[in-house]
């Protein structure tokens, strides 16, 4: 029930402020932040993220593709690499511990941000083929596995 809004003005667990047009209703949709992603290289699936966390899918899902795809990070360091996330409203950047060099956050601090630090809230998994093979890789903060052939 957490994708609805028990309270207009109130926030859910992941931070994202309800609405009067989010309020729980019978036939209603709930909002979501589901991201499963397959990337296509000429037709064919090279890449495949997706992952549980709220409002934060969309930025870990994000960040995990333009780290393996445009930044060539391998496919573990792409999901394992630090995390940042911002939504809108509450108006705060949410960096992963250990984030952001002091130099960065001060910076950003600067232009205006609002930094808070704490843990990732997303897990992603990722598929991505490799060669002949595929190679998996289940989110490293948590106890998930992987398996590809």
């Amino acid at each position: 029930m957490d994708d609805f809004s028990a309270k207009p003005g109130a926030s859910n667990l992941f931070s994202a402020i309800g609405s009067r047009a989010k309020a729980i209703q019978p036939g209603k949709t709930p909002l979501s932040s589901m991201s499963p992603t397959i990337i296509l290289e000429k037709g064919l699936p090279i890449l495949a993220v997706g992952a549980p966390g709220g409002t934060r899918i969309i930025s870990c899902v994000a960040q995990t593709i333009l780290n393996h795809l445009v930044y060539g990070m391998s496919l573990y360091d792409s999901v394992n690499a630090l995390r940042i996330h911002e939504q809108w409203k509450p108006d705060v950047l949410y960096v992963e511990n250990p984030g952001l060099s002091t130099e960065t956050e001060n910076k950003l601090q600067k232009l205006g941000w609002k930094i808070e630090h704490g843990d990732a809230d997303c897990a992603v998994m990722a598929v991505s083929k490799e060669g002949s093979g595929l190679n998996a890789v289940a989110e490293p903060r948590y106890q998930g596995k992987s398996l590809a052939q």
